[in-house]
């Protein structure tokens, strides 16, 4: 609590100014996420804020904008507190600015994959009874939207604003914010949470014990801000006030190059983009002093290189759309154990669970469940089970072991996606591999098996020679495909369903 208290001194807020900016953003702006800017932009008004490597904007030139778009959508479209509002936008300056200014309205925010393609996206609008859809031109569709609300264009939004002064809108309150989550193949599904800033203040505290994240001046966000956890790097790194740097679209030369001129010192990205980075340019990153990897499984072969080209600056965050944030691994605990997921943060309850509900004895495989006031509304203040499957040390860490979905039996025995797809990466030509299960006459269920090999070249039947010793029979894949990249989600995850397709090649 100390090292939070000192941190919070630090950013700026436990300061009399810190103190009375915020209860300014609070009464102006209500309990919404906007109030984030609003304190950020009245106590570092003249410092710069977000930066895409086009155009870089103040803080208060950001909050100007958001409080003259608010205007617009409000007076010219009506849009106001309770609405029902997604947004479909690049994750670059425009996307910021009109998330903080429906944050601003009051209105449930839904934000949507702008890369999930105009069918899957008709189906959420229509499913979830939106009253109006924010977005940019390339994601209109071509002729009347099905869905019955109202299209608002992104762009001609803005271009009014910019003629515009600041509209006097009095305070409004928080309204929910909303990712769309369900993976890789299945429908996608809301989760919700407030955004009040006090729902986060624990977990947020927690991670900023452990995390000096006060000390940042310079963030990459570059995950993706329509899932958890690009959104909840925005979110914090609005509050603790660094330039943060955004893109329209990730480009692996783009970001190394950003991230080395810009002196970044923190980075929030999922592992993918490690790798990607890595490859191009792992030197880009020795500046780095946080290099945060979330959104997607962290697989130890990727920890060691990460640890090495930044002199063991890389920590692990996991979380999900429902639970939000919640267990960390510091650099030392990943330098000790590179396949875990880490501790549970200050402030959140990690356990591990069996079908039933009941605490699995140590050291038993069950269900990450997570109960935190930043979890999604449904489940705030009680366990949200995750649907991960995970293990417990004698030390408190946590490892992640797969998916309940995942998890298949194979001639009776259990098998672990992530027990062979760790096997299979320690081979040194082996980049990356991901494992899932798929029917077997015989079995009932065995694995598939996709991996992307470096250097010399190896066969399905070379890396199965590698396996065998590794492996009980019953966990050897049942197919192997040897890719020259895997194919992955916006969110970073590996594509499922491309992969299954390839499987179905002759």
């Amino acid at each position: 609590m100390i090292r939070s208290l000192t941190a919070l001194r630090g950013c700026g807020l436990l300061t009399a100014h810190g103190l009375w900016r915020f209860a300014q953003a609070l009464a102006w702006e209500g309990p919404n996420a906007s109030a984030l800017l609003g304190f950020r932009a009245r106590l570092t008004p003249r410092r710069p804020g977000l930066c895409d490597g086009v155009e870089s904007l103040t803080w208060r030139e950001l909050h100007r904008r958001v409080q003259c778009l608010a205007g617009v959508l409000a007076q010219t479209h009506g849009i106001g507190s309770g609405d029902r509002v997604a947004l479909v936008a690049r994750r670059g300056i425009p996307f910021v600015e009109a998330f903080y200014a429906l944050c601003r309205l009051g209105a449930h925010v839904t934000v949507l994959d702008p890369d999930a393609g105009a069918l899957r996206r008709s189906r959420v609008l229509i499913r979830d009874r939106f009253r109006a859809v924010l977005r940019e031109s390339e994601f209109r569709p071509e002729g009347r939207d099905s869905f019955g609300g109202m299209d608002v264009s992104l762009e001609a939004a803005r271009e009014a604003a910019a003629s515009r002064a600041p509209a006097f809108l009095g305070p409004r309150g928080g309204g929910r914010i909303s990712v769309l989550t369900g993976g890789t193949t299945g429908e996608p599904r809301v989760a919700q949470r407030s955004s009040s800033p006090v729902a986060v203040a624990r977990p947020f505290l927690g991670l900023l014990s452990r995390v000096d994240l006060h000390a940042c001046r310079e963030l990459a966000v570059c995950s993706p801000v329509h899932h958890g956890f690009g959104l909840s790097a925005l979110l914090i790194g609005t509050f603790l006030g660094p330039r943060i740097h955004v893109w329209d679209r990730w480009c692996t030369e783009f970001a190394s190059d950003r991230i080395r001129c810009c002196a970044v010192d923190t980075v929030a990205a999922v592992p993918q983009m490690l790798s990607r980075i890595l490859d191009a340019d792992g030197f880009s990153l020795r500046g780095v002093r946080r290099f945060l990897c979330g959104g997607a499984r962290l697989d130890p072969a990727l920890a060691r290189r990460g640890l090495e080209a930044m002199d063991g600056a890389l920590h692990n965050l996991y979380g999900s759309s429902e639970a939000g944030f919640s267990i960390l691994a510091l650099p030392e605990d990943l330098e000790e154990c590179p396949d875990t997921l880490g501790r549970a943060l200050p402030g959140v309850s990690v356990r591990i669970l069996d079908p039933e509900g009941g605490q699995v004895p140590f050291p038993g495989v069950g269900e990450i469940a997570v109960e935190s006031s930043w979890a999604m509304e449904s489940t705030a203040g009680r366990t949200c089970r995750t649907g991960d499957l995970g293990r417990m040390d004698p030390q408190g860490r946590f490892f992640l072991v797969g998916r309940v979905d995942d998890m298949l039996v194979s001639g009776g025995e259990n098998v672990y996606p992530s027990d062979v797809e760790d096997a299979v990466l320690a081979h040194p030509d082996v980049r990356e591999a991901v494992a899932w299960p798929v029917e077997d006459p015989d079995f009932g269920e065995r694995l598939a098996m996709a991996v992307v090999v470096v250097g010399r070249e190896l066969t399905e039947d070379a890396i199965r020679e590698w396996l065998r010793p590794r492996l009980a029979r019953y966990q050897m894949p049942a197919r192997i495909l040897v890719l020259g990249s895997l194919p992955w989600t916006a969110a970073g995850k590996p594509d499922r369903k491309a992969l299954e397709g390839r499987l179905k090649e002759p």
